[in-house]
């Protein structure tokens, strides 16, 4: 029986170990043109390293506990939403799905209404981010700049800075939506948005240490923070 079982610790010892080298590090531009295309090659455990500039299309993780990172923070590396783009990260399970040292910007959608970060039933975090400038009309539907349903999230080091959002009376969510979440907030900076609502969260535990809310304009019902 003893033989059996260091057997069986061996082959898990082995299989760690295998599992370990077979992450590996993609390189953007260098290796593949997009952020999307080293997704689409990456494996659980990849990290997506992303040179300087500034980055268009549609980030979706794809369900993989993968780290896309900027190589030199989000002053040289930007995510520009401009005709839609957006970032979705659906069902990371198997780990964490990070997105570390970008800047996001320019996010305005007149044809389809989606939300600009989608987090959905997913264990995600958000590092080193200066999510800025950009653009929500939302008169007729309930989406928002971030949404996270069912959904894990950790926001280290992030700005959120001259965001316009604009509901109708009728509408109930906010710039920042989160429902049926658990969502940490730390050393993050709220500044200079304007909106009915800027944080909103529904039957959700948030967690919020050593942040700045600051010159915020609230023009509807909700204020800055608004928990149910």
């Amino acid at each position: 029986m003893k033989r059996f079982g260091l057997m069986v610790s061996l082959v898990m010892v082995s299989i760690l170990l295998c599992g370990s080298a077979f992450a590996e590090n993609r390189y953007v531009p260098q290796d593949y043109a997009t952020i999307q295309d080293a997704i689409q090659a990456a494996d659980d455990g990849d990290i997506i390293l992303v040179a300087n500039g500034v980055h268009s299309g549609n980030i979706d993780f794809k369900e993989k506990a993968i780290t896309i990172r900027s190589i030199n923070g989000p002053d040289n590396c930007i995510l520009n939403g401009v005709g839609c783009n957006r970032i979705i990260m659906r069902k990371i399970k198997t780990g964490v799905g990070i997105l570390d040292g970008f800047t996001i910007t320019n996010y305005f959608c007149s044809i389809f209404h989606w939300d600009l970060i989608e987090i959905y039933d997913s264990r995600v975090e958000l590092r080193n981010c200066v999510i800025t400038e950009n653009y929500y009309d939302n008169q007729t539907v309930t989406y928002s700049i971030i949404s996270a349903l069912y959904a894990n999230v950790k926001f280290s080091s992030c700005e959120f800075r001259y965001n316009q959002y604009l509901e109708s009376e009728e509408q109930t969510s906010g710039m920042f939506q989160f429902r049926d979440a658990t969502v940490i907030m730390n050393q993050c900076v709220t500044e200079g948005n304007i909106g009915d609502e800027i944080w909103y969260a529904e039957r959700t535990s948030l967690s919020i240490d050593d942040c700045i809310f600051i010159h915020n304009d609230c023009q509807g019902h909700g204020g800055v923070l608004n928990s149910k």
